[in-house]
């Protein structure tokens, strides 16, 4: 049967902003079998679980979806999740909204041999080839951060071959899903960056938007510990 493996964590994310009930719907119908959970772990899970799991020990040991290959099996492999998550979590114009995507390899092999190689956990293109990261970090670190840019240049760069158009190059979103906090100070769970003039915020050179997205802050908000909700970048242009 199929089952919706994103019980605990898209319940959170479901909260983030109403479109992400689409993002919901959409894990319901096109959820992973269990079979193949089953098959990997070694376990037989009972019938009556193929519907819904609402054990959270169950969730945990066999069934994560912040775990890596949980994370690449979901969001790899299903391209109507993928395009829900990123629709409802970018700082997307309206009348942009993704509604096709194209799996590339998440292997960003260098040019040279000199070159550093990096993997990401999701990388996708639409058909106007807008470029999309996905990636899901349990920890935070100083240098995650300084890896995000570094992936996500090698992509924008990565889009033109020898005697091709700058005109062609198109905006890199990449799209981050922290398990901790790394902005104590803040009490927002949500941070946009991209290029923008220091005095004029109208001026946007629109070639890197970088979102990273602390889930500890926002459960911890949802479950009542914190006493402010945190605002997502729609929320705010909306206040």
């Amino acid at each position: 049967g199929i089952a919706l493996i994103l019980v605990d964590f898209s319940e959170g994310l479901l909260r983030m902003c109403g479109k992400m009930r689409t993002f919901a719907r959409k894990a319901c119908e096109n959820g992973l079998r269990l079979s193949y959970w089953s098959k990997l772990h070694s376990v037989r899970l009972a019938p009556s679980l193929h519907h819904k799991i609402k054990s959270d020990a169950i969730m945990a040991k066999y069934l994560d979806p912040k775990a890596d290959l949980t994370f690449k099996k979901i969001f790899g492999e299903h391209p109507d999740l993928v395009m829900s998550l990123l629709n409802a979590l970018l700082p997307l114009e309206k009348g942009k909204e993704i509604c096709d995507i194209r799996y590339l390899s998440p292997e960003r092999v260098p040019r040279t041999e000199e070159g550093k190689d990096s993997i990401v956990d999701v990388y996708c293109e639409t058909n106007d080839k807008r470029q999309f990261i996905v990636e899901m970090q349990m920890y935070w670190s100083t240098n995650f951060m300084q890896r995000v840019l570094f992936n996500s240049s090698k992509v924008y760069v990565g889009q033109l071959k020898q005697g091709e158009s700058f005109s062609k190059l198109q905006p890199v979103y990449s799209l981050n899903l922290i398990d901790d906090i790394f902005e104590p100070k803040m009490e927002e769970y949500y941070h946009y960056y991209h290029l923008v003039h220091d005095k004029y915020t109208n001026k946007v050179i629109d070639g890197f938007h970088l979102v990273f997205v602390e889930l500890k802050k926002f459960f911890a908000w949802q479950s009542g510990k914190a006493e402010r909700k945190p605002r997502t970048m729609a929320e705010k242009k909306e206040g």
